[in-house]
């Protein structure tokens, strides 16, 4: 930016010092003042911020003829004011500063004139208050320095706006044109400016021979040729006058600057006024061309050409698209009437000379279409809309129209055709309604329309009204159909679509069923219509109901379900809450229903299940919640019990008892008619609006149940504390096994097996859990958790697997190579699908011989499901394992079961053994045992050894094989070792075979 205030500062100063070299009627009063032209260019080309530069170049200017500071500085203030005024002006009014148009001229001649006021009235002031210019020479130094700003602003800013690269190439591009004119323009200004004349008033005339050369400067150069026209010839007159030279040189020599000052704006003026004018018809021409241009890319886009005939000389004009109608490029030929007739098709051709004679006879207008054929031979379609024009006298005089080719229309229009077909098929085979409503009424419908509403006929059905004949009265929420309806398609009307649900009735016999009813609008012809399409949803209302139904209820039984039997003691809770009395929450179970469903089918069960719902709710009140949570699993809910505990659970304890003993009458479950007995287990909990939550009363009703199925089915419990208390211990060393199963904290100890010779010949492998940072846990305690958490499964195949490695690791030793190792088998464990492929798989591991693998299994085991059992056993069997049979005599073994199963020997359990000396009952059964295994091929070993009394005893009568304390604890594996053969023999030692009971 400075550098433009730097040239024009620069600039101001040079013009300036020039003019002031030649004082008009002061020192400060210039023939013309270029610089406020330059100025005012300036401001407005490159903005406001010039005006430092301009304040500065004037006062420089004005100190430069030795002017007082002051003064100086007062001129150079109107200098600066009157181009910022100017400029202000040419934004206000939108001057472009190309002199594109006439109002531009003027727009700048009005702002030039006027804002030189504020230079001229400034500067005259300061010259008169420095005493220069007297009080009767103020107008005419006002007028001198007004006139010399305003023309120097005609001549410097046109040249200073209108200069660009653009400009200045163009004038190149006409060097030689430019060249004569140059040649004739110095030619005319020495005569008019540079002549010196006998008689100067005579000579005025001549400056007219300017006038020709600015106007050919302005229509051959544009408006910057015009601008330096005018600009040269003016400063040639002025220089002429100076001289005492041309035709302004004259007597009066007032007279003769106030004819040089109106040349000067004259010569500026008329050329820019010309070149704006020439520029005006230029930009008509060029949108005439442009407009003719867009109408032929419009008419070859639309395939449409424009003709003219006149009639009267016989003469046609067509447009370029018109020849390409016929096949043909323009203007290879003159337009004939015979080049269309012999293109339209001889079969069209007669139909298409009788549409244009009975327009010119008629004096109107036709429509004709009708086939071409192309030179090329191809056939196309053309349609001609022409329209007879009149002369003065009414007579035909042309005949103006189109011809537009409509091949692809017609095309398009049999394609439409064969849609439309279509659509009016599919239309029809749609199943749900569609009807179109316009402001009339019913306009039309499909024939799912007609079947929905059991109309007989399309004509029928156009006559009734959606929200009179086709609904009942009122809606679901009693709010008038009729009414409603016309809300409903006012809003559409507004909205756009609208959905929404509707009771409608049936014309032929006024069946009322709800609707899903989506509205929207479409327009036809012109017109807004309601297109409606109406889907039956009487089946889906159904599935709701029976969705909302089965959401609640329990669709076996009929009985609420677990969510709505939690919201029910929800609202028990809070009226519990607020009255202060008690309620009860029993859970209940059947029990042996999974025995019932595997003997009988689940058939069977769910008779079972409907029949118990039945006598639970004949035990309870009417206001009283009884509820099927899932499987066999029920609940109860009694409220109303009263605010003293003591009754309410008295009364509850009733209502329990109650219970069971209607399900003490057997259940008719079978085809057969034969009854089943079965007896529930109850656990019940009370409640008085305490700050528990659904889950934890659940959860302690749940609680109390197990206990009474613990204690033996067929019972109630009432929650306890301590019950809780037992029951989170419960889950806590549930957790604890799970995280030390991940972290090796279960280990096996081994018990010694000794043969009567005091050799050992295998060992038990026990399991014992040693939690990190805590007391071991017994296996009386850890045990059943597992057995009852299914957690005994991963844990047993770990012990599978230990039990491999370690024999393993024996076989490797020559004194252990022998031994055989026992591992404990639960039933839950044994009846997994995979147990076979386990076994093997571990056996295959560790490359075991399967022969020192024992596997223990208990009573439980072997006499549920015998079938199954032994073909398991069978299988495990020719893997090479062998089997025991754990604890035998605790149980209610059967000498048929104990034959049928492959076991290899039986185990006397300790109970039998601790007392074998002093009970004769236990001796009787030991000596039973004994006798049994031996007459069917089976060892028997004894548990329990801890005296040499009761090995004494177990060797008289036959046993072969020991275990106990006598021998050894259990140890852990580094432990074993220390096991000494002479220690083990030492006890059969001095044995007396006296010793009898």
């Amino acid at each position: 930016m400075w550098q433009k205030g730097l040239v024009l500062l620069l600039a101001y100063v040079c013009s300036g010092w020039l003019g002031l070299q030649m004082p008009y009627a002061e020192s400060h009063i210039t023939l013309v003042w270029l610089p406020s032209g330059m100025a005012v260019a300036a401001l407005f080309r490159w903005g406001w911020q010039m005006w430092p530069a301009v304040y500065v170049a004037a006062f420089l200017v004005n100190w430069s003829v030795a002017s007082p500071f002051w003064l100086s500085a007062g001129i150079a203030v109107g200098n600066t004011l009157a181009p910022l005024c100017a400029a202000w002006i040419f934004n206000r009014l939108h001057f472009d500063g190309q002199f594109a148009q006439r109002r531009h001229v003027l727009t700048f001649l009005l702002a030039a004139a006027s804002g030189m006021l504020v230079s001229a009235s400034g500067g005259v002031l300061c010259l008169y208050l420095a005493g220069l210019v007297p009080v009767t020479a103020l107008p005419s130094a006002w007028t001198s320095w007004w006139m010399g700003d305003t023309v120097g602003v005609f001549l410097a800013a046109p040249v200073l706006l209108l200069s660009s690269r653009l400009a200045w190439k163009a004038l190149r591009g006409r060097a030689r044109e430019c060249l004569v004119w140059a040649l004739l323009a110095g030619v005319a200004a020495w005569f008019a400016f540079l002549h010196d004349y006998d008689s100067p008033n005579r000579s005025l005339p001549m400056a007219f021979l300017t006038l020709p050369l600015a106007a050919w400067a302005a229509m051959r150069f544009h408006r910057l040729g015009a601008a330096l026209a005018g600009f040269g010839f003016s400063v040639l007159a002025a220089v002429g006058t100076g001289l005492s030279l041309g035709t302004f040189h004259l007597a009066d020599v007032q007279t003769g600057l106030f004819l040089l000052w109106s040349y000067m704006a004259v010569t500026m003026l008329t050329g820019l006024m010309i070149g704006a004018m020439h520029a005006e018809r230029e930009d008509i021409e060029l949108t005439l061309r442009r407009s003719e241009d867009r109408l032929n890319e419009a008419q070859r886009v639309a395939l449409l050409g424009s003709v003219e005939w006149d009639i009267v000389n016989d003469q046609l004009w067509w447009s370029d698209q018109y020849w390409r109608v016929w096949g043909l490029e323009p203007h290879q030929q003159a337009p004939r009437r015979d080049i269309y007739r012999q293109a339209i098709h001889p079969e069209d051709f007669d139909q298409a000379e009788a549409d244009v004679t009975r327009a010119l006879r008629q004096k109107s207008s036709f429509i004709s279409e009708y086939r071409v054929i192309w030179p090329d031979g191809s056939l196309h379609d053309v349609r001609s809309i022409a329209r007879v024009m009149l002369d003065e006298h009414g007579k035909v005089s042309r005949m103006i129209g189109t011809a537009q080719e409509i091949t692809e229309q017609k095309r398009q229009q049999a394609v439409m055709q064969r849609s439309e077909t279509k659509f009016r098929k599919l239309y029809d085979s749609i199943s749900d309604a569609i009807m179109v409503v316009g402001p009339e009424g019913m306009i039309e419908c499909n024939q799912a329309a007609l079947d929905l509403f059991g109309c007989p006929s399309k004509q029928v059905f156009m006559g009734k009204r959606p929200g009179v004949e086709m609904s009942p009265p009122t809606q679901e929420d009693g709010r008038d159909s009729q009414a409603l309806a016309q809300e409903y398609l006012d809003r559409t009307l507004r909205e756009g679509d609208l959905r929404f649900e509707w009771l409608h009735r049936r014309l032929d016999n006024g069946k009322v069923f709800p609707a899903e009813v989506w509205l929207s609008v479409m327009d036809l012809d012109g017109r807004p219509c309601i297109q409606g399409i109406v889907r039956d949803i009487s089946a889906r209302r159904l599935a709701e109901q029976k969705i909302q139904w089965l959401a609640f209820y329990d669709e076996l039984t009929r009985l609420p379900n677990r969510r709505l039997a939690s919201d029910r003691l929800g609202q028990a809770l809070a009226v519990s809450r607020r009255s202060r009395e008690l309620g009860a929450i029993m859970m209940l179970d059947l029990d042996n229903f999974k025995t019932l469903n595997d003997t009988q089918g689940h058939d069977a069960g769910d008779r079972l299940l409907v029949e118990a719902a039945s006598r639970l709710q004949a035990c309870v009140r009417q206001e009283d919640t009884v509820a099927r949570f899932g499987g066999d699993e029920f609940v109860v809910l009694i409220e109303g019990l009263g605010a003293d505990e003591v009754s309410a659970a008295t009364h509850a304890e009733v209502v329990a008892e109650k219970i069971r003993a209607a399900f003490e009458v057997p259940f008719n479950v079978s085809t057969g008619g034969r009854g089943f007995r079965t007896t529930c287990s109850l656990g019940v909990v009370l409640f008085k609006g305490q700050d528990l939550t659904i889950d934890e009363l659940l959860k302690q009703a749940d609680v109390a149940l197990y206990q009474a199925k613990g204690a033996g089915r067929n019972m109630a419990r009432f929650f306890s504390p301590e019950m809780q208390a037992m029951i989170e211990s419960y889950s806590a060393m549930e957790a604890a096994m799970h995280q030390g199963l991940q972290n090796k904290e279960f280990r096996l100890f081994y018990q010694p097996q000794i043969n009567q010779a005091g050799r050992l010949v295998g060992a038990e492998a026990l399991l014992r859990w040693f939690p990190h940072g805590q007391r071991p846990v017994s296996p009386a305690q850890f045990i059943p958790v597992a057995e009852e958490t299914g957690l005994i499964v991963p844990i047993g195949t770990w012990v599978l697997e230990a039990a491999c490695a370690q024999l393993q690791a024996w076989a490797t030793q020559a004194g252990t190579a022998d031994l055989v190792l026992a591992v404990n088998v639960s039933a839950r464990q044994f009846r997994q699908p995979d147990f076979v492929k386990v076994v093997r798989d571990k056996l295959a591991l560790y490359e075991v011989n399967p022969a020192r693998l024992k596997i223990e299994l208990t009573e439980s085991v072997v006499l549920d499901n015998v079938d199954e059992v032994i073909e398991r056993m069978l299988q495990i069997k020719a893997l090479g394992v062998t089997f025991s049979l754990d604890d035998f005599g605790t149980g209610f073994s059967s000498l048929s079961y104990l034959k049928r199963l492959p076991l290899d020997q039986v185990k006397i359990d300790q109970s039998f053994v601790r007392d074998v000396t002093t009970d004769p009952s236990d001796a009787a059964i030991v000596r039973a045992i004994l006798a049994m295994s031996a007459s069917l091929g089976m060892q028997a070993v004894a548990e329990g050894v801890e005296t040499r009394e009761q090995l004494a005893f177990l060797a008289r009568h036959g046993c072969t094989c020991y275990q106990g304390y006598l021998f050894g604890k259990p140890v852990a594996i580094e432990e074993w070792a220390q096991l000494q053969p002479a220690d083990l023999v030492s006890h059969f030692e001095g044995l007396d075979p006296a010793v009898v009971i």
